[in-house]
């Protein structure tokens, strides 16, 4: 099955157009909202020219509220173009709302969709199509707490929590200015990761434009942002992955701008699959997950604390963090040494349990397993 993923066309429907012709090759198309122009961008751009720490009730009085009447027309026409486009396919497709799209944009879309038997909009529904379940939810930009302004949809952290969980408001991709304080003391405090900035003592931080190569930095974790371009030459690319095997502390950040040709320094299709690829070639080495679950699993393993009790052809493992469950749940690596005369075991922890054929190192006998912190003791029985 081949499926299209799409988002934050912003009116440039010229871009969905020429992708017309790969679309229909498609099996099922999402677009994750954010589909109509954005005619206040440059009324943004006034408004923060005369007060540059211009606030949410100065945006709305002065910006949003003052030209409501023409941005609404002017999405209603955009909603229109993209229709225009999208009939153009016999594939499903899914589509939600993004942050800046009024209400009577999102009340065209829903009817608007009514008429086709394959163009489904997701206005904070769930969807069942065949054996799939889609739902869709928009509004969910972080952008709330952006702090020169505020688009017009934004929902706040608080509403997102409640519709979707904690998981969904982990962590943040910061706009520009992550190096201004005064947008990361918000950022921080709303938000327990951002990717252009997580200051811990443990991390080095290699943002995209620093030339410090990250096998050399003593701290515990590298966290090495890397963004190939359209002229950044494949070898270049795999040398990113040979690095990161090379050694046993560095986070490889990827952050692609644009691709087939569409976006900023867009990357060719064919060397994407061909990265893609060689990084698959390489699963038994790295650790491939998405920000939040990486950044989970540093600070659980950093702030943990390990017991050991041995009682006869039985060890007991106590696992613990002091950060919160609710929150940082990811289960662990462990390594445990046993008895020199172990030679295979039984895990346990709670319900859970499996066999495990024991390793040796120039310290001994171990084995290594996966465990929760906070939850029941780890058993480990000679068998």
């Amino acid at each position: 099955m081949k499926i299209a993923i799409i988002s934050d066309i912003h009116g440039c429907l010229g871009y969905l157009q020429r992708l017309i012709p790969k679309l229909r090759r498609t099996d099922m198309i999402f677009i994750a909202g954010d589909i109509t122009g954005t005619l206040s961008y440059s009324l943004i751009l006034k408004s923060i020219i005369r007060n540059r720490k211009i606030s949410r009730e100065v945006y709305a009085n002065e910006v949003y509220g003052k030209y409501k009447e023409k941005f609404t027309e002017f999405q209603v026409k955009s909603v229109m173009r993209f229709f225009r486009v999208i009939t153009k396919l016999r594939v499903p497709i899914f589509f939600t709302h993004g942050n800046s799209e009024v209400p009577e944009v999102r009340d065209l879309y829903s009817s608007l969709s009514e008429n086709y038997e394959n163009i489904f909009y997701l206005g904070n529904t769930v969807c069942e199509y065949g054996k799939w379940v889609i739902a869709g939810y928009g509004y969910c930009s972080p952008a709330s707490y952006r702090i020169s302004f505020q688009t017009p949809g934004e929902k706040s952290k608080e509403e997102i929590l409640d519709q979707l969980g904690p998981e969904h408001t982990f962590s943040v991709e910061c706009p520009y200015g992550t190096e201004n304080e005064r947008v990361m003391e918000f950022t921080l405090a709303r938000y327990e990761a951002a990717r252009n900035r997580m200051p811990e003592p443990f991390l080095e931080e290699l943002n995209r434009w620093s030339r410090m190569p990250p096998g050399t930095s003593e701290k515990e974790y590298v966290q090495w942002q890397k963004g190939p371009k359209s002229a950044t030459p494949i070898e270049e690319m795999t040398s990113w992955i040979d690095t990161c095997t090379a050694h046993d502390n560095i986070w490889l950040v990827l952050v692609f701008h644009g691709i087939e040709g569409i976006g900023w320094e867009p990357v060719p299709g064919n060397v994407i699959e061909t990265y893609f690829n060689y990084i698959k070639s390489k699963e038994e080495d790295i650790w491939i997950a998405t920000f939040q679950d990486v950044t989970k699993y540093m600070r659980e393993r950093m702030h943990a604390s390990i017991k050991y009790s041995r009682e006869n052809n039985s060890i007991r493992v106590e696992f613990h963090h002091d950060l919160d469950p609710e929150l940082y749940s990811l289960p662990l690596t462990l390594k445990t040494y046993v008895p020199s005369g172990w030679e295979s075991v039984k895990i346990s922890q709670g319900e859970k349990s499996w066999s495990a054929v024991t390793l040796s190192d120039e310290c001994g006998n171990y084995i290594p397993y996966m465990a929760y912190p906070n939850d029941d003791d780890i058993v480990i029985l000679k068998k």
